[in-house]
């Protein structure tokens, strides 16, 4: 087996991709930024921590945008991994915060996915997965290693989430991972998914977060909220779920990036 990182290598180019906010800042944290820009649209932080040099995009939700994202990003300069990471639904049970190394990716139709609809798996790198499993072990044994699966929507109740893992075998789900991997893919560039479990396999989500993925419905999640107060109170401590997957997620690649310092 080659080596994680070679000695002879200065250093490593990663390109990690999250879809919001807190993930983008929940990986920024594990790194010094040395500048911040817009590339594509978006938002990036570019720096580094030891051997690792970093480019972070929060390239917003879903399959598309991931696509136009990565598409323009991973063809202005030399990549030697291209990383999917934020959180993701559990289709396990598992604990909030809990870290996911996804071995391989599917895309999966959610509205069809009763159908088993399927595509073709993006498989993740051998060698930069098996280092990342075995960092998220040194931080959490009860870590996860699995399929991932993409859905064009949010995943909101149990039900579905029980739907999609009876048909699909997968560990956890995501929006962005599929098309994450399939633009590595195409540009010749190792890929792997390391995600923390920010809502569990037979709980469900507040609200439905769907209304709120594009500005024309917003008015209608602001209504849901308002004829529901109550989901209120679920939403503050989905918050809180969210800042444990937080922690993890730093947590992880602090680590992931020093054992690229210091391997042989």
């Amino acid at each position: 087996m080659r080596p994680f990182v070679s000695s002879e290598v200065p250093h490593v180019n990663i390109a990690i991709f999250t879809a919001t906010r807190w993930e983008f800042q929940a990986v920024v944290e594990a790194f010094t930024v040395e500048r911040t820009t817009t590339m594509a649209g978006v938002r990036c932080a570019i720096g580094r921590r030891g051997k690792a040099h970093v480019s972070v995009w929060q390239s917003g939700i879903g399959l598309q945008k991931a696509a136009h994202v990565s598409l323009a990003a991973l063809g202005h300069a030399s990549w030697d991994l291209v990383v999917s990471s934020g959180f993701a639904g559990a289709l396990v049970p598992c604990a909030v915060g809990t870290l996911v190394v996804g071995d391989e990716v599917q895309l999966g139709e959610a509205s069809e996915i009763s159908k088993s609809r399927e595509y073709y798996p993006i498989l993740c790198d051998d060698i930069f997965r098996s280092r990342a499993f075995q960092v998220s072990r040194s931080i959490d044994q009860g870590s996860q290693c699995g399929h991932i699966v993409s859905l064009s929507r949010i995943i909101g109740t149990s039900t579905e989430k029980k739907i999609v893992a009876d048909h699909t075998h997968a560990v956890a789900l995501d929006m962005e991972s599929a098309s994450l991997g399939s633009v590595a893919r195409s540009h010749h560039i190792p890929f792997i998914v390391v995600r923390t479990i920010s809502d569990l396999w037979d709980e469900d989500l507040p609200i439905d977060f769907n209304l709120f993925l594009h500005p024309r419905d917003w008015v209608k999640g602001v209504g849901a909220i308002l004829r529901n107060p109550a989901s209120l109170f679920h939403i503050v401590q989905f918050q809180r779920q969210v800042a444990v997957a937080s922690r993890r997620l730093t947590m992880f690649f602090k680590i992931f990036f020093d054992e690229m310092e210091h391997a042989s």
